[in-house]
C-alpha cells in the first residue's frame, strides 16, 4: 500500500500545501471581492474534501508509524505528530458542524413578543419580557443596555435570563448577544368604514396612492423625546420623555403636509384619510447563535497543543542533554 501511487499522491505534502495554498487564495479572494461568495463555492467544497482525506489518510499513516516505533519498547515522543494530525481533524470535524446544523441569527423582537430560535434539544422559544437602558448620571448618557427574556424549551422547562452588552445569556446551547435597540410604534389609518393598522420601526413610509401620474405616500418618524427646533425637529436623548409621532404626507416626493400626534390622537392627513397614533414601546435587536462545533473545535486545539508538547519536549530535552 505504501507504494502505492494513489496512496502517495493523498498523503503527500506537496498536496498538503498545495491545497491549504488553494484554500487561503480563495479565503483572500472572498474578502476581497463581495461579489465571488467563494467561501461556499463548489472549489471551496472539493478543496476541503481533498484536504480532508489527505490529513485523514496522513494520520492514519502516523498512527502506523507510532505503533511500529513503540511495539519493542513505548515511545511518548513517537505518538506527538498522530496527536497533532488527530487534533487537526477533530478540528476539521467542530467547523464542518458549525457549517452544517450551526445558527446566527439576528432578530428585532418588540417587548411582550416571542421568536423561534435553535437550541440543543431543538427549536426554542424566546419571548422578550422586558427591556431597558440604564443611564449614567447626565441621564442622557446610556451605560447599558439590558434585555430580559424566557426561554422555553419543548418540554416546557424554562429559564428566564438577561443579556447585556458584552454581558450574553446562555441557556440550552443558544447564545443571545445584544447588539441593537430601538422603538416599535403602532399606527391606525382610517378610510370610511376601513382600517388599517401598522406596526412600524423607528421611521416608515406608508404608500396611499401609487400609479402612473402620482405617488403619495405617508412617512411616519417616532421621537421618544420629540421638541421643536428652529425649521427642524430634534431628539434630546433616547428616553420617552415627550413621546410624539410624526407625520409627512408627499406628493411625487414633495411635502404637502406635516404635523405632529400624542399618544391616542387621531387626525385628518388627507381628504378621506385619517392617523391615529395607537402604541409605542422598545423593540431590541439581539444575535441569537447556536454552534455546536465550538466545543469540538476547542478539543481540537488542545490535542493539537498536546502533540506539539510531546513531539518537541523530547527534542527540547535532547538539546538540553547535549549541551551538557
Amino acid at each position: 500500500m505504501i507504494n502505492n501511487r494513489i496512496y502517495r499522491f493523498f498523503t503527500s505534502l506537496k498536496l498538503t500545501v498545495i491545497l491549504l495554498t488553494a484554500i487561503a487564495v480563495l479565503c483572500v479572494l472572498d474578502t476581497l471581492s463581495e461579489e465571488l461568495h467563494l467561501i461556499h463555492s463548489v472549489p471551496m467544497y472539493l478543496l476541503g474534501a481533498l484536504f480532508a482525506v489527505n490529513l485523514i489518510l496522513c494520520t492514519v499513516g502516523r498512527l502506523g508509524w507510532a505503533r511500529r516505533q513503540s511495539k519493542k519498547k513505548f515511545r511518548l515522543h513517537v505518538w506527538g505528530s498522530p496527536v497533532l494530525h488527530a487534533g487537526l481533524i477533530v478540528v476539521m470535524t467542530g467547523a464542518f458542524m458549525s457549517w452544517l446544523i450551526g445558527r446566527q441569527t439576528y432578530y428585532e423582537i418588540p417587548v411582550g413578543e416571542t421568536a423561534q430560535v435553535a437550541g440543543r434539544s431543538g427549536t426554542l422559544e424566546m419571548r422578550i419580557d422586558d427591556f431597558r437602558v440604564e443611564y449614567y448620571e447626565d441621564r442622557v448618557t446610556p451605560r447599558q443596555y439590558i434585555t430580559d427574556l424566557t426561554i422555553t424549551k419543548r418540554d416546557g422547562s424554562s429559564a428566564s435570563l438577561s443579556a447585556y452588552v458584552n454581558g450574553p445569556a446562555r441557556y440550552d446551547g443558544v447564545t443571545v448577544i445584544q447588539q441593537n435597540y430601538g422603538w416599535a410604534f403602532t399606527a391606525t389609518l382610517s378610510s370610511g368604514r376601513a382600517q388599517r393598522t401598522f406596526e412600524l420601526r423607528d421611521e416608515e413610509w406608508i404608500p396611499l396612492v401609487e400609479d402612473e401620474t402620482v405617488s403619495v405616500r405617508l412617512g411616519l418618524t417616532f421621537y421618544p423625546d420629540y421638541q421643536e427646533g428652529e425649521a427642524i425637529t430634534e431628539v434630546k436623548n433616547m428616553r420617552d420623555d415627550n413621546p410624539r409621532l410624526l407625520w409627512v404626507l408627499t406628493e411625487n416626493d414633495e411635502p404637502v403636509a406635516m404635523n405632529v400626534l400624542e399618544k391616542g390622537a387621531q387626525t385628518q392627513v388627507t381628504e378621506g384619510v385619517w392617523l391615529t397614533f395607537d402604541d409605542y414601546g422598545y423593540y431590541t435587536g439581539l444575535q441569537a447563535k447556536y454552534d455546536p462545533g465550538v466545543r469540538v473545535i476547542f478539543t481540537g486545539f488542545f490535542l493539537v497543543l498536546a502533540g506539539l508538547v510531546i513531539r518537541y519536549s523530547h527534542m527540547m530535552k535532547q538539546e538540553i542533554t547535549e549541551e551538557k
